[in-house]
């Protein structure tokens, strides 16, 4: 009879998650509206997987349709799923899909430590803490990411971890770069404590890895995305002093803790965890990389790049909640009741403000992007700092002056803003002169904080509002003549 009382329960926690997680999605979509996004970085996706269907990159000069993807993985799954549905519907899909897997995954994660009723508190507190439900929406790999991190901690966090562990393992860096660092430390892992049936897995790991890169290479011509280096050249922030990148960082971690607030008491938790060595030392690496070559990431979008450590955070809930030491347990709880009362205090503000966001930025992105394709000649080239809606409406080729999906001004931006360690006119003047550029569509921020229209005036172009009649707009275009050379 016990026994059925747990089964019963667990079915009921499990079944109430699920049936909450789909509702956030229909929430989400019904209110922004299916295949709209807050991030512009979104549409990359969805270009980059019309270009594989069509089998050639369809706007940006000099690119393919595999340049600028961050998770092959992700796009390649998307592109499986836009052979059967509208690629709209199987983006919010594949976002759904990616964001049950997380939510079931950190479920199953504090499971094997708690009961079901803790166990469900813990993952919906998660899901509603800082900007979770923001980043698992934002039309990336975000979510794809977080699940497969929490998936490979529920594999290893056993004695035998199972073969599926080691396949997803293997397929770690191809679903975001930076978890190569997880495959080295959970291969140190299993080569100090041996678990059982660890040889073969290890060979699962290292074919599934040499598989699924020799794939992407024969199809790409690579393996390891190119995105990060590019904002690195462009962003020019590792190039600068270690107090300035130190402050950076730190101000993005302090910024992250203090959107998830109560919830990051997990990160220190993690220490009761059996996987503590792995947290440690991935959340280490982590960070160190980024303090040495983008600091400044850890605050964009929300924080984004952060978030893909809150399954550690999990691991840490989970495992001091099941600690054997009863004042430690009490502490714990206390510490968890403050982070509920923190979720239940922000989480309409924090929904409400992802809402609008992702409406505002969705509707002026496409109000651009239709003005440019009904106003600017076919011929026309384009030059944007964001692939966008604009890669989706119109026919103009498009060159990307961050190097994302344009090589050449990533090279740009390497021998000329990186190398100097600061914003460079002449670079962007560099990158529109040798496409041709003859417009350049820019968000407010980014003209304010990069000077990009400062810039090709400086060194000499024509810098008009082609687009005034919209007024003040979020996205803006402007019409750009190349100064006539001497």
């Amino acid at each position: 009879m016990i026994e059925m009382t747990e089964t019963t329960l667990e079915r009921l926690a499990m079944s109430g998650l699920a049936l909450l997680v789909v509702a956030v999605l229909v929430v989400a979509a019904a209110l922004i509206g299916m295949g709209n996004y807050a991030m512009d970085d979104a549409y990359i996706v969805e270009h980059s997987v019309k270009g594989i269907l069509a089998g050639a990159e369809t706007r940006f000069i000099g690119s393919t349709p595999w340049q600028g993807v961050t998770s092959p993985l992700y796009v390649g799954a998307l592109w499986l799923l836009a052979l059967i549905l509208p690629i709209d519907i199987a983006h919010w899909l594949m976002g759904g899909l990616s964001a049950f897997a997380l939510v079931l995954g950190w479920y199953v994660l504090s499971r094997r430590s708690v009961g079901p009723v803790v166990a469900v508190v813990v993952a919906v507190v998660a899901l509603f803490s800082g900007m979770t439900i923001y980043q698992i929406g934002n039309g990336l790999e975000t979510a794809m990411a977080m699940a497969a991190l929490t998936w490979i901690l529920v594999a290893f966090d056993r004695r035998k971890p199972p073969i599926w562990g080691y396949g997803l393992l293997g397929s770690l860096l191809f679903i975001r770069p930076e978890l190569a660092a997880v495959q080295g430390l959970i291969a140190l892992f299993v080569l100090a404590k041996r678990p059982s049936g660890w040889q073969a897995g290890l060979v699962v790991a290292v074919g599934t890895l040499a598989v699924m890169g020799a794939s992407l290479f024969a199809v790409s011509g690579g393996v390891v995305a190119n995105t990060v280096s590019a904002k690195t050249y462009f962003f020019a922030e590792g190039c600068q002093p270690a107090a300035a990148r130190a402050y950076l960082a730190a101000g993005g971690v302090a910024g992250f803790l203090g959107t998830v607030g109560a919830f990051g008491f997990g990160f220190a938790l993690v220490v009761a965890s059996r996987l503590r060595s792995i947290a440690a030392g991935f959340i280490f690496v982590f960070l160190l990389a980024y303090f040495f070559r983008f600091p400044g990431a850890l605050w964009h979008n929300e924080f984004r790049y952060l978030y893909l450590l809150l399954p550690f955070a999990v691991l840490g809930w989970s495992s001091a909640l099941a600690h054997q030491n009863a004042t430690f347990r009490r502490v714990t709880a206390v510490i968890g009741l403050m982070a509920v009362t923190h979720v239940v205090m922000t989480a309409g503000t924090r929904l409400s403000a992802y809402v609008d966001e992702a409406r505002t930025v969705s509707k002026e992105n496409l109000s651009a992007s239709l003005w440019v394709a009904q106003n600017v000649a076919p011929d026309d080239v384009v030059m944007v700092h964001d692939a966008g809606l604009i890669s989706l409406h119109g026919r103009q080729p498009l060159v990307d002056l961050v190097g994302l999906k344009s090589p050449s001004s990533a090279k740009v931006h390497h021998d000329m803003t990186y190398a100097q360690c600061r914003r460079v006119p002449q670079a962007i003047s560099e990158i529109a002169g040798r496409a041709g550029a003859g417009y350049m569509i820019v968000t407010r921020d980014w003209n304010r904080i990069f000077r990009l229209t400062e810039a090709l005036e400086a060194t000499g172009w024509t810098v008009e509002r082609a687009d005034g009649e919209r007024g003040d707009t979020l996205y803006q275009v402007y019409r750009i003549d190349q100064p006539a050379s001497e």
